[in-house]
């Protein structure tokens, strides 16, 4: 009976909780897509641009994060590097050089500044869908992934 009422505990505190919740450094290991970028309240969507932005991330210590991937014309590469509840993204950040048209360009600009200006990450659960946010909160932007 105690191990059922501590059970029922623990479910109910999580549910009082809400859908963010924390994760290891494990949990973004995955190919994640570009849903959408928001800045400053405005949102620019990246199939409207008409280009495709994913991330790839994988795990190579205890709390850094591999990660490359298409900033819409760009391939890119990089690390995330985790510290408590905060990130930063590493030094080592670079990405190809090919020319696009203008909007694609400017949308690809705005997407790496989400990136490498990155300072939080996290996971949100919302329905049956997992959507991974990254925020940049100097530049108040936020690039969400699914």
């Amino acid at each position: 009976m105690k191990k059922l009422v501590f059970i029922l505990a623990v479910i109910a505190s999580l549910f009082a909780t809400g859908c963010k919740k924390s994760y290891h450094l494990e949990s973004y290991e995955n190919e994640w897509f570009l849903i959408n970028i928001e800045q400053n309240g405005v949102n620019v969507s990246p199939y409207l641009m008409g280009v495709e932005a994913t991330l790839t991330g994988e795990k190579v210590s205890s709390n850094t994060l591999k990660i490359t991937g298409c900033s819409g014309i760009n391939q890119y590469f990089g690390e995330i590097k985790f510290k408590g509840d905060k990130i930063s993204v590493g030094d080592k950040m670079g990405s190809t050089k090919m020319a696009g048209a203008p909007e694609a360009m400017e949308f690809e600009d705005l997407f790496l500044k989400g990136l490498t200006g990155a300072d939080k990450i996290y996971l949100e659960a919302t329905g049956e869908a997992v959507i991974l946010k990254i925020e940049n909160t100097k530049d108040n932007i936020t690039l969400l992934f699914s």
